[in-house]
Formats: structure tokens, C-alpha cells, sequence
């Protein structure tokens, strides 16, 4: 665990960022003699992470452009900003707010309770608990920095009580596959707590995961307990969050990787970036106008296209690495010859390339069979680039083979 004071932060690499012996405040007390142990949430699957995603309907537009976050960039002025995350309306949820796959923000009330035999409230320890957390494109390591303020002990509390935080993780596929390097759980008296912050690594070790990109997942809660004059209360747990952990070896990246997962990322093509204009005129037409696209679909039915993150609810597409196993080596193979029956259809202009969509290397490009595709001769020098950004944005935010996402086309 790092306790320190809020800002600044040491920079990252430091003693701040090993394990502490015991926590360092004033006041501190390590462990109490006989205090309760908070219960570790319910471990979640790949797919149940997946799933939450759709359900707490949390995107972010990707820089195709910008690099990887990893350990040496993270947080090159060294400071955690809580006062940053509390202006993010969006992270005062209880899922908070997965800014992009490595930045984290979560901020609301928390309350630990007193109560007598008979029910009534004896006495409350209410505080504002901000969250900020980084994933790595270079390390299977969630980092979390943890700060309380507004504390307002009121009946049987007071400053002087004692405040117990802990933290607990639930790792899937086994328990190995997500643990923190956390001492806890740490205690201190309430008036002792603000200005300082807590900050803990969930860090899943490398084998700990499944398939070929040795996925693991982790969820974790914070839990906070009083101590005054009647006792300790039961432990209050706050709301959970997830991470994927992955160790692929085709993102052109390095060979680990940690993601806050609960997000569908898109990415955006301009119609007016001269760049990528033809890529994105026939993106255009594939999502908003897809029966006046080629080829028409062999029933006559209705083409739906997908992968229109505008859609309501979002359209989406998912990530086809064709070396990950024989179905995907199967399907892209299928892709390819499907577009390439298409674009003999048509004339090609000099200079220009047959460009399909969905992409070939998504799961539902045209190989699918269902004929929802379209295929467009756009320039030659956009397609490449446009498909330089996909291939540079799938390494850099860490879309594994079988990710969602979605398109967003704009003028």
C-alpha cells in the first residue's frame, strides 16, 4: 500500500509505489486486535464483463493516434488529481467512469453506520471517497489511488475514532489471477485522514489467465469500518469495478497489458480529413444508407450493417485476429475471398483500392455470409492510412481478438 499526502505524488517507479511495511500517517494503526474481515466480491468472467459494459452503457471516442499508456507515461507530473475526477460528472456513479481502457474515475458519499439493538442510528462517519485509477499497456498492474474528504462524524463518533479502510479482490479464472499488494486493513483516527491518500496495485501474475492471450479479470471493492465508544461497526462496502489483464503477442506492443474493461471503445473517421475521406464517405454510406451500398444482399432483404455506435441502442463489431485459432484463421480466410467476389463486380479506377466494411478483420466482416457488407473503391493512399490507424488503435487500447466496438462517422 502507498499512503502520502494528496498532492504531489511521488513520480511512479518510486518507494512510494512498493508495498508499505505499515502505514506511515500520524496516528496510523496497522491492524486492530480482533476487527472483522470484509467479504471479497464474486470473481466475473470475460463475457460478464462484456456484458456490463453494454449494460452501463459506457463509451469513449479512441485517439487512433496517440501511444500506448505504460509505466514510464502514465503520470508525468507525478500527481494523482482527485480534483480533476470530482468535476467529471460521469464518475459520480456507481460505476463511476471508464474515461478510456486506462484511466478510472469514481467519486461519491460513503457512510459507515452505527446502530443500536433496536435499530435506531448511533452514529454515522460520513465522507466523500474519490477514486482514480490507471491500467498500463506494458504491465499486467491496475494502479489505484484512493482519497477520503468531508469528514463528518456525527452521535457516538468523532475525531478521535477510528476509520478502517480495506480492499478486497475477487480474480478470475482462480483466485491467483488478481491480487493487491496492499497492507490493510489501514486505520487511523477520522480527524487524521483527510489530506493524505491511499494508493494500492491489483497486479495479476503472467500464466495466471486463459487462451491464447492469457486473459484474467479482476473486481475489487473498497470497504471502510468505524470504531467509537459502542464498538466497530459492520463493514460498508462500496460499489465494485473491473480490469481485464492480458498478455497477447500480436498487439505489436509489449507482451502484457491491464484495461478498466466495463467501456465500449469507437473510433472516428471525418469525411473532411483528407487523410482517410474516402474510408469515411463509405463508412458513411455502409451505416446510414446501407441499402444503396454494394452488393445488394443475394435474398433482396434489407442490408443491416453493423457497428454504428450512434445506433440506439450502439451497433457493434468485434475484433478477428486471424492467427488466434483455426475459426478465426477460418473466417478471415472467408472475408477476404467474399470481398474480393464482390469488388470483381465492379470497375476499378486507377489509383484506388476495394475497401469493405465491416473491416476484414472483424468477426463480422463479409465472410459472415449473411450479406451485410459493402464494398467501395475508395484512393488508394486513405484506405492505407485509414487501415493504419485501425491496425495502430487495436495495439495501443488493447482490442483483443473478439473485443467490441464501434464506427462513428462524421463530417
Amino acid at each position: 500500500m502507498r499512503l502520502a499526502a494528496s498532492t504531489p505524488a511521488p513520480a511512479i517507479g518510486s518507494v512510494y509505489h512498493a508495498p508499505a511495511a505499515s502505514p506511515s500517517a500520524p496516528g496510523a494503526v496497522a491492524e486492530l486486535p480482533g476487527a472483522s474481515t470484509p467479504s471479497a466480491p464474486k470473481p466475473s468472467t470475460p463475457a460478464s464483463e462484456a456484458r456490463l459494459a453494454l449494460e452501463q452503457q459506457q463509451t469513449y471516442e479512441a485517439d487512433p493516434e496517440a501511444p500506448a499508456v505504460t509505466r514510464k507515461t502514465a503520470r508525468p507530473n507525478a500527481v494523482v488529481d482527485f480534483d480533476a475526477c470530482r468535476k467529471r460528472p460521469l464518475g459520480h456513479r456507481d460505476q463511476g467512469e471508464v474515461i478510456d481502457h486506462f484511466h478510472f474515475c469514481r467519486w461519491g458519499t460513503d457512510r459507515v453506520v452505527q446502530l443500536e439493538g433496536d435499530g435506531r442510528v448511533a452514529g454515522t462517519v460520513t465522507f466523500t471517497e474519490t477514486e482514480v485509477g490507471l491500467g498500463f499497456g506494458d504491465a499486467r498492474d491496475i494502479q489505484m489511488d484512493v482519497q477520503l474528504t468531508n469528514m463528518k462524524p456525527t452521535g457516538v463518533f468523532d475525531g478521535a475514532s477510528v476509520l478502517s479502510w480495506d480492499v478486497t479482490a475477487g480474480g478470475w479464472p482462480s483466485a491467483r489471477s488478481c491480487g493487491t499488494d496492499a497492507t490493510h486493513p489501514y486505520s487511523a483516527p477520522v480527524a487524521a485522514w483527510p489530506g493524505t491518500f491511499m494508493g494500492f496495485n491489483l497486479k495479476s501474475p503472467k500464466g495466471s489467465g486463459q487462451g491464447l492471450d492469457d486473459i484474467a479479470t479482476c473486481v475489487w471493492n473498497n470497504h471502510y469500518q468505524a470504531i467509537g465508544a459502542e464498538g466497530p461497526t459492520v463493514w460498508s462496502d462500496g460499489p465494485s469495478a473491473g480490469a481485464r489483464y492480458d498478455s497477447s503477442t500480436y498487439l505489436a506492443r509489449p507482451a502484457a497489458g491491464a484495461i478498466f474493461d466495463r467501456v465500449t471503445p469507437y473510433m472516428t473517421y471525418h469525411m473532411t480529413d483528407k487523410l482517410v475521406a474516402g474510408v469515411a464517405i463509405h463508412l458513411y454510406f455502409a451505416l446510414d444508407f446501407p441499402q444503396i451500398t454494394f452488393p445488394p444482399r443475394p435474398d433482396n432483404r434489407p442490408k443491416v450493417i453493423p457497428g454504428n455506435i450512434r445506433a440506439n441502442p450502439p451497433s457493434l463489431i468485434h475484433r478477428l485476429y486471424a492467427g488466434y485459432d483455426a475459426a478465426a484463421k477460418d473466417r478471415s480466410n472467408k472475408n477476404r475471398a467474399e470481398k474480393d467476389r464482390a469488388c470483381a463486380r465492379l470497375t476499378r479506377p486507377a489509383g484506388t483500392d476495394c475497401d469493405e466494411y465491416p473491416f476484414a478483420s472483424s468477426w463480422e466482416g463479409a465472410g459472415l455470409g449473411d450479406g451485410n457488407f459493402s464494398v467501395m473503391y475508395v484512393d488508394s493512399t486513405q484506405n492505407q492510412k485509414a487501415g493504419s490507424r485501425l491496425s495502430t488503435w487495436y495495439g495501443a487500447d488493447r482490442i483483443l481478438n473478439g473485443d467490441a466496438f464501434g464506427m462513428n462517422i462524421l463530417w
